[in-house]
């Protein structure tokens, strides 16, 4: 997004206005930069993406990864303890591992390519039969 808004030029400093779903607008500071990063595992197409302070736009969601050496579902009850510790009105839901998360999302690339397959049999069975 960089490259497209400021082409030969520092992002930092630069200032950026957005418009938010209520028809509001916010003015964000840019104060650093990031390399481009892949969000979607099957799509592969450069977009634009704003990171904010969490102080000037808190979300409405947020996702906590954990590292650990063995089992990562072992930590959840430490997780939940410590999130609670934090501030006891955030709920913490959707405990699930990595691959369990890389997996849906790659499960309508497997979709696409499960049907292409099948096509591409049914093509090899009718130019068989002569069809």
């Amino acid at each position: 997004m960089a490259r497209r808004l400021w082409p030969g030029q520092s992002a930092v400093g630069k200032r950026l206005k957005t418009a938010e779903r209520d028809n509001t607008t916010s003015w964000f500071d840019s104060g650093w930069r990031c390399g481009d990063v892949q969000h979607e595992i099957y799509d592969r197409s450069s977009r634009s993406i704003l990171y904010v302070p969490y102080q000037q736009c808190p979300p409405h969601s947020l996702d906590l990864v954990v590292r650990g050496d063995s089992d990562p579902l072992q930590f959840a009850p430490s997780v939940r303890r410590i999130v609670q510790d934090l501030d006891s009105n955030l709920p913490v839901a959707n405990l699930e591992t990595l691959a369990v998360k890389i997996s849906a999302q790659a499960s309508s690339l497997q979709y696409v390519a499960l049907l292409v397959a099948g096509f591409g049999i049914l093509a090899l069975i009718l130019s068989a039969v002569g069809v």
